[in-house]
């Protein structure tokens, strides 16, 4: 490429979540000179807030729910999940500790007609490389002895994997820093403009001309004008205080929308992507009767639970799309937007490494490829 004059930038990367950071860790590391812009402050946004479950299976609702033409589409994304993961077993070996833990996990099932369906996705998900194994209740309870009686089995995914987010965030982003990206928070992006062989990256505060940009922005990928299919979504979490061990590992529930796993320090968290409440203002704040039904729902499957005080709760916004397919798309010659839905923590450190391809002249098709949407 042609040299720019002094002061730019080979790339301005618009987002400083896991994918941001991530991008502007390999690609500062790879000798590329880097601005970080963020609207927020650091960890402000969906990373630092999320449960930090690391997942590798197809979801279950919509696999139930929707066509096997979805699923089939779904299970080719597999393999890009389980490099994901793998990014993130090697993130600490490059930027120190990020909380990484293999706790695989559970999806149990309380009728036959639901171990029925388990059975079923474990098939598809086999086909497409997943380690998914199939119990009976037996072995259930032997490996989860605390959940309640009467389940019928689960399906067990042995590579499913967790994480301090915020650690993780802050740990990808000292290391982007110390490898020479410049990160500048507060700085929301009003426009990003072509200029010849570059762009005119402005906030309100400031500047940039780059080479190239990367829109590493999640639930805000659609903010610049372009057409792309993410968006954002609010929901709510809650976490109990610490107690003693009651499960090892990610459970997931066939009757529900349920996740549920205990952190090292013994802190039980509930999710499962119940919606939160948005203001005409755009804030999100939790919703305390859902928050009651989605504990409910924790507290049925392991009874203990029930007792247990609701240290925190909280809300944050999410990135999704219907289709549950990743964006790795170019609008724009020499603009990359990049983003995986419901997903995006598990995605991020393997996204920003693409990025870096795609900065060394890898097409967007071709990370289409690699991810497994093309």
């Amino acid at each position: 490429m042609d040299p720019l004059e002094s002061g730019t930038a080979d790339l301005a990367i618009i987002g400083a979540g896991i994918t941001g950071c991530s991008a502007a860790f390999h690609l500062a590391r790879a000798g590329f000179g880097v601005v970080v812009l963020e609207a927020g402050a650091p960890g402000c946004g969906s990373t630092a807030h999320s449960a930090g479950n690391l997942h590798l299976q197809i979801p279950f609702a919509p696999f139930r729910d929707r066509p096997r033409a979805w699923s089939e589409r779904f299970a080719a994304l597999i393999p890009f999940y389980r490099s994901a993961v793998e990014a993130w077993r090697s993130a600490e070996a490059l930027v120190g500790p990020v909380g990484f833990r293999t706790i695989g996990a559970l999806l149990v099932a309380s009728t036959p007609q639901e171990m029925q369906v388990v059975r079923r996705k474990a098939g598809v998900e086999r086909a497409a490389g997943l380690d998914v194994e199939l119990l009976d209740a037996d072995t259930l309870y032997e490996r989860a002895p605390r959940l309640r009686p009467g389940l019928r089995g689960a399906a067990f995914t042995a590579g499913e994997a967790d994480c301090d987010p915020a650690l993780a965030l802050d740990r990808f982003a000292a290391a982007a820093g110390a490898a020479g990206a410049e990160f500048r928070y507060g700085e929301a992006v009003a426009s990003v403009l072509p200029d010849g062989k570059a762009f005119r990256v402005r906030t309100a505060k400031s500047e940039v001309r780059a080479r190239r940009v990367i829109n590493a922005t999640g639930a805000s990928l659609c903010a610049l004008g372009h057409d792309l299919p993410m968006g954002g979504f609010p929901i709510q979490l809650q976490e109990t205080a610490p107690t003693r061990p009651l499960i090892g590992q990610l459970i997931y529930s066939a009757s529900d929308r349920l996740t549920l796993k205990q952190r090292a320090d013994g802190s039980v968290v509930i999710g499962g992507g119940w919606a939160a409440k948005r203001a005409a203002d755009g804030s999100v704040s939790v919703d305390a009767e859902a928050g009651r039904a989605n504990r409910d729902l924790a507290a049925d499957l392991v009874p203990e639970i029930a007792s247990l005080e609701v240290a925190r709760a909280w809300a944050h916004e999410v990135n999704g799309n219907d289709s549950w397919m990743p964006v790795a798309e170019e609008p724009v010659a020499g603009l990359l937007a990049l983003s995986a839905p419901w997903l995006g923590l598990t995605a991020g450190p393997r996204l920003g490494e693409l990025a870096c391809d795609w900065a060394r002249g890898a097409s967007a098709d071709r990370l289409q490829e690699v991810i497994g949407t093309r």
